[in-house]
Formats: structure tokens, sequence, C-alpha cells
């Protein structure tokens, strides 16, 4: 279930919205048969050589196969993970929910500033109100972060 990463409607003349989904590779289907898989290869590596006297090999394996359950599950967390930024009228509302957490941030569309910092190849998007910054489309590769931080400084200045 692979999510397109970037969606921009125009919604009127200077209003617009932007989806934003992390890309997910696998489904939780898809996820759960190839851990299963792994898993049961493991213990049966781990199995044969506690057969032929190799005793210590199944422990390590045992704690491999947690730590990859452990892995799966984080990442699992941050399936459903979205953002949304939309400018109607005068507001631009960001709505981040990420691993569960929703969070809500409103901003004056003429007070808020657009900002990119650059880090080595890898820009960020901050937007700046009020003397705070906060992070924005941490999901987007870097050429599609810089075209919303322009799009969304175009919008923003109409």
């Amino acid at each position: 279930m692979s999510h397109q990463p970037l969606l921009i409607r125009q919604l009127g003349t200077d209003d617009f919205s932007v989806l934003l989904h992390r890309n997910v590779s696998m489904t939780p289907i898809q996820r759960s048969i190839f851990l299963m898989v792994t898993l049961f290869w493991s213990f049966a590596v781990g199995l044969f050589y506690l057969l032929h006297g190799y005793w210590l090999v199944l422990p390590y394996s045992i704690i491999e196969m947690t730590a990859l359950v452990v892995a799966f599950r984080l990442v699992a967390r941050h399936d459903d993970d979205i953002e949304s930024i939309q400018l109607c009228g005068d507001i631009l509302t960001v709505v981040q929910t990420i691993a569960g957490h929703s969070v809500r941030r409103e901003y004056n569309r003429y007070w808020v500033q657009v900002l990119v910092i650059h880090h080595f190849d890898d820009p960020s998007i901050l937007l700046r109100s009020h003397g705070k910054e906060w992070p924005i489309a941490t999901f987007l590769p870097a050429s599609e972060r810089l075209a919303l931080a322009e799009n969304l400084r175009l919008h923003l200045a109409a």
C-alpha cells in the first residue's frame, strides 16, 4: 500500500490544500507474512544447530527475532502518518498526525514565514511565527520539499 506522497489541490483563487502521506512500501499483511517467514527460518536454523550440539545459536536467533519484531512494530506505528496544509482566506492550518498523535496549528497568513534550512543535501521547511518555528513536510524527498516551500510562499504572498 504505497501512498502518493504529495497531493496539491487548488481550492479557489488564493486557497490551496496539500495532503502528505508517508510512503509505505509494504502493507500490514505483506509485512506480517515477511516477518513470519523470516522468524520461521531463523528459528529453524537455530533449532538445526541446537540439535547438532551448537546450543548458542538458538539464543542469538531468539534475540535477533525479538529485535526484528520490535523494529517492525515501530515501523508499523507510522503507517498512518499524515500532514495536511490548508490555506483558506487569511488562515494557514497545519495538521500533523504522527504515530497516532495529532497536532493542529493555525497561522495568520500575513505573519507566518516559510523558511528553508539547508543541512547538506537535505533541506528542511520550517514555519516561523511569533518567534517559534515548526518543521513541516518531513515525509517528502528534498526536491519535493523545495517545490512545496516555493508553492506555499507564492500562495501566502497572493
